[in-house]
């Protein structure tokens, strides 16, 4: 950096100069999301093609990019703010709640009900006292 600082600041403050300096940017949720499925493996794909020296044409790299569940999921997260809790509730009676009373005895009861966190109540429905995290 030393030896090319003679030649390369001055060329930095003329680009500096001629275009502008360059500011941080700021993207609103409608660029994220363009941005996010622009860089998901199926649109970098249509893009690239990857070569080798020998121009043999190799498998995508799956290191590149993000996979659709990871891009649905930060589209979700960017676009929750447009959400109602009301619109995401799950009514009790369409819930799959668990009596506190009653003994566990298989544990598929929970992994099968498709829920990470399952509602705990004792004697009466209503009466929730806590939840299950699996």
């Amino acid at each position: 950096m030393y030896i090319s600082a003679p030649i390369s600041y001055p060329i930095s403050l003329l680009l500096d100069y001629l275009l502008g300096t360059h500011t941080k940017s700021r993207f609103r949720n409608t660029d994220l999301v363009a941005l996010i499925e622009l860089h998901t493996h199926n649109a970098l794909k249509h893009l690239h093609h990857f070569h080798d020296e020998n121009d043999e044409e190799h498998d995508f790299n799956d290191a590149m990019g993000l996979n659709q569940e990871q891009a649905n999921l930060m589209i979700s997260a960017i676009e929750m703010y447009k959400k109602k809790v009301r619109e995401k509730m799950i009514s009790l009676d369409k819930s799959f709640l668990f009596d506190y009373q009653q003994s566990v005895y298989d544990i598929s009861v929970f992994t099968n009900c498709g829920y990470s966190r399952i509602p705990i109540f004792e004697n009466r429905k209503d009466n929730l006292i806590g939840n299950t995290s699996i």
